[in-house]
């Protein structure tokens, strides 16, 4: 069984759209966090051409041709 302290860290270096360890880990401007990866598919598929969504907290960012790469690493 997981401690408290062990399932947070745990957390902390999981991305919620994968449910994986981070893979090139990018910062939205709400500061939660995602894969590069997952955040260019979800950008794909959002409704609003150049707007994504964040999934936890719903708040709406512009993104230039879908391009992630520029947040924050």
């Amino acid at each position: 069984m997981a401690t408290s302290a062990s399932r947070r860290l745990e957390d902390e270096v999981t991305c919620s759209i994968c449910i994986e360890h981070f893979n090139d880990p990018r910062v939205l401007p709400c500061f939660h966090s995602f894969c590069r990866h997952c955040l260019e598919e979800l950008a794909l598929h959002s409704e609003g051409r150049g707007k994504l969504v964040c999934p936890l907290c719903k708040a709406e960012f512009k993104v230039i041709c879908h391009k992630i790469h520029p947040l924050v690493k």
